[in-house]
């Protein structure tokens, strides 16, 4: 059984060793051949010349742009409000057009108030009346 130890040892150390040679010898490889185009002396690089630019300078003038865009959409109000009377009758006045801001409690529409008027008139004559 002590052969088949030392002779799987020998077998591993073998391998350890061959591994080690072929990385040196890669690695020789590599260096030699990035080294190879390096020939100590640097080349000089050719001289440009400066080119000529012809610039064309202009005054700076301001012009009204009347660019006109003719586009078809459609809108839609951000919000709205539904508007409802609390009393029924015939609208005499309108103070608002369609898209203008209001305010709350600003008076939109007046009503026909005849009849509600007459009723009124008829509550204050009772109270004031004398009662029998």
């Amino acid at each position: 059984m002590r052969e088949k130890t030392q002779t799987s040892q020998i077998g591993y150390r073998t391998g350890v060793t061959y591994l080690k040679l072929s990385s040196a010898i890669l690695s020789s490889l590599l260096i030699a051949v990035a080294c190879q185009g390096e020939s100590g002396q640097e080349s000089e690089a050719p001289t440009r010349q400066p080119r000529n630019i012809n610039v064309e300078a202009s005054q700076v003038s301001y012009e009204t742009d009347t660019t006109r865009i003719e586009a078809v959409g459609t809108a839609r109000a951000r919000a709205s409000a539904t508007i409802q009377p609390e009393v029924s009758g015939e609208v005499t006045e309108i103070n608002f057009t369609s898209g203008d801001h209001v305010e709350k409690g600003e008076v939109l529409v007046r009503l026909e108030s005849r009849a509600e008027q007459l009723a009124v008139d008829q509550a204050q004559v009772a109270r004031k009346a004398p009662s029998v």
